[in-house]
């Protein structure tokens, strides 16, 4: 974890770790942590304790126990960066267990709904085998879905469109209107093509896919312009 969770001052530190320190001592597995790693921060928490006491009276202080506690202070801040990463990143920790140990709670990111619906897809232009196609909010007439971040677009060349969704081939991904799609050269001049697209939302999970809207290709550089 970065950032500092717990007081810096040697006082509030130490009472921050024995509260740590009797939550983990508690918990144990239930909160990802091996019995070595729990038995390591208590004699951790001994040692930089019983420094702290001898440093706060001055018949005991001296500047190399100074720099001892110096020392363990930064032992145990670093052993309880790493159990506190532990702890909230595994499964069964509870926001009350987090509570306990007094590691922050984060607010979980609100789950994303799927994209309910399908675009609207025109065909702006046809040249020979390059197509022009905008794909847009079907209400707005612009833009995209609500939590869309771009359409995924396909084609299929024939008279009829195949229902069979394995028949199609993957265009590519549009972002803005006015996306082009270059056919193989394989597709003769004059054939029926169709294209139709989905949504895809930023975890790329992909929406309902449209009706698909038909073109032909053209011989050699001629256009078709849609109305």
């Amino acid at each position: 974890m970065s950032g500092n969770f717990f007081p810096t001052g040697n006082a509030k530190f130490r009472a921050y770790c024995l509260t740590f320190k009797t939550g983990i001592d508690t918990m144990g597995a239930a909160a990802g942590l091996a019995p070595l790693q729990v038995a390591t921060f208590g004699a951790r928490f001994t040692v930089f304790d019983e420094l702290l006491a001898q440093c706060e009276n001055n018949e005991f202080r001296t500047p190399v126990k100074v720099d001892e506690l110096h020392i363990a202070k930064r032992q145990l801040t670093a052993d309880l960066r790493a159990l506190a990463g532990v702890v909230q990143r595994h499964p069964g920790t509870t926001d009350p267990m987090r509570t306990q140990l007094g590691l922050p709670i984060y607010k979980q990111p609100s789950p994303q709904p799927p994209i309910a619906v399908s675009p609207g897809v025109d065909i702006t232009d046809t040249t020979g085998r390059t197509i022009t196609v905008d794909v847009h909010d079907k209400t707005t007439k612009r833009g995209k879905a609500a939590g869309a971040v771009a359409a995924w677009v396909y084609w299929f060349a024939g008279e009829t469109y195949s229902q069979n969704p394995g028949d199609w081939e993957f265009a590519g991904a549009a972002t803005r209107p006015g996306y082009k799609i270059t056919l193989p050269d394989s597709v003769a001049p004059g054939t029926m093509v169709w294209l139709c697209a989905a949504w895809v939302s930023r975890r790329q999970e992909a929406g309902p896919v449209s009706l698909p809207v038909p073109t032909r290709v053209q011989f050699g550089g001629v256009g078709a312009k849609a109305a």
